[in-house]
């Protein structure tokens, strides 16, 4: 749980503080590898930024931050 949570926050703060521009495509792999950490805890995360209106998804393709 505690990896969920700290995914997430790392997320929208890169989000928030524009280290991940609006409209940029993230995909799973690229964010597991930059976090360090595996596929699970990033669906998990972008689920929960999408539900705030900070990224969208692209099923079966990749996710965008939300402009």
């Amino acid at each position: 749980m505690l990896m969920r949570s700290s995914v997430y926050a790392a997320l929208k703060s890169d989000i928030i503080a524009c280290r991940l521009l609006p409209g940029v495509e993230l995909r799973e792999p690229d964010i597991a590898t930059r976090y360090s950490v595996s596929r699970s805890p990033v669906r998990d995360a972008m689920l929960r930024l999408e539900a705030e209106g900070l990224v969208q998804i692209v099923p079966r393709q990749f996710y965008r931050v939300a402009p």
